[in-house]
């Protein structure tokens, strides 16, 4: 389903301005697709957007539009049964000239960043913003609190400015919408024949985490500084089953069954000693009261394709999977580093 809103900053017209560089240039139009592919789940839903248009056309950029709506209040639909969300905008359109523009877009921003998100005048505001996970996340980083969505980003530089709003099937460009943060996922199965009822005193500790990072950063185009967090600022998060888990919900074959998904910042892990590299401690109290206990650090890990990789930053909008096999006498853990399923934008200018 496709719905499309109008954000028109003025009315068009081709009466030429000069600028202050001498440029002529008339208004264009910019027109971007927002397309959800794929299953979307709920923490993925769009509930508001941010367009941040730089003009890099002379000099240094300069910013020229800053638009945000809810999702809602702007499409007459219940919004999870859209697949593409339309944005028109009016640009200024250099006449004769390269129209090369950076568009930053913000999705599901917290409510305490928009005034600060407001008042961003050029890049070097943009990168200052800093993302508190206390404004999204609940206490143990592994859920999103009531009504919030989770923040995501995504950045692209084009020159595909048009003169009219019948161009816009002509051409476009794509941004792809990353999430904001990186999450790290466990798994438990066991072997077949073993029974492992799950009791509430169960623990899963993310050790050598963090609450905040750099909100807005890209590698294409660049943008922005991986953070490095000294490791006596590091912290640590637990989860606890809020129920029994019975024998029956654990399977003996495939990845086995989620048992929790904490959410961590984008940042460098390089220190001696592993001294800040992420870990799992892993404490499951049976039933009877019987103990089964394994630690990880996540240091390296295989990939999908199955090569091996050396962890020494931690990427958003990645997940780091922990599948952790029960046996009869330990527990074997496998590191899977896996994308997390990517959004994109389509953008199309006209």
């Amino acid at each position: 389903m496709f719905f499309t809103v109008l954000l028109l900053s003025s009315c068009f017209s081709e009466s030429p301005i000069t600028d202050h560089s001498g440029m002529v240039e008339v208004r264009g139009v910019m027109r971007i697709e927002i397309i959800e592919q794929g299953e979307v789940a709920p923490e993925d839903q769009m509930n508001t957007v941010r367009l941040l248009i730089f003009d890099e056309t002379s000099g240094w950029p300069e910013l020229e539009l800053n638009k945000f709506f809810n999702v809602a209040d702007s499409f007459a639909v219940e919004v999870e049964d859209a697949s593409k969300l339309g944005v028109i905008l009016d640009v200024s359109k250099r006449v004769g000239k390269p129209n090369k523009k950076r568009v930053v877009a913000i999705v599901n921003e917290p409510q305490q960043m928009k005034a600060g998100l407001e008042a961003v005048g050029n890049y070097d505001d943009l990168e200052a913003m800093e993302l508190d996970f206390a404004h999204f996340l609940n206490n143990d980083h592994t859920t999103l609190q009531s009504g919030k969505g989770l923040p995501m980003t995504g950045m692209v530089e084009t020159q595909k400015v048009y003169a009219t709003v019948a161009e816009d099937e002509a051409d476009g460009a794509e941004i792809v919408l990353e999430r904001a943060v990186a999450r790290v996922q466990l798994y438990i199965r066991k072997d077949s024949g073993l029974t492992v009822p799950l009791s509430t005193q169960t623990t899963i500790t993310l050790k050598n985490s963090y609450d905040r990072e750099s909100f807005i950063r890209h590698e294409d185009p660049p943008f922005g500084q991986i953070q490095t967090v000294p490791a006596s600022q590091l912290l640590s998060k637990t989860w606890n089953p809020a129920a029994p888990i019975p024998d029956s919900a654990i399977p003996d074959s495939g990845e086995g069954l989620l048992l929790c998904s904490f959410y961590t910042p984008e940042r460098t892990c390089t220190a001696s000693g592993d001294a800040d590299k992420l870990g799992i401690n892993i404490k499951l109290v049976l039933a009877d009261g019987s103990e089964r206990e394994a630690a990880v650090i996540i240091d390296k890990a295989r990939r999908e394709n199955g090569t091996k990789q050396n962890i020494e930053a931690i990427r958003r909008n990645n997940s780091y999977t922990i599948i952790a096999n029960v046996e009869a006498r330990e527990i074997t853990l496998t590191l899977v580093l896996l994308p997390w399923h990517l959004i994109e934008i389509l953008t199309e200018f006209n």
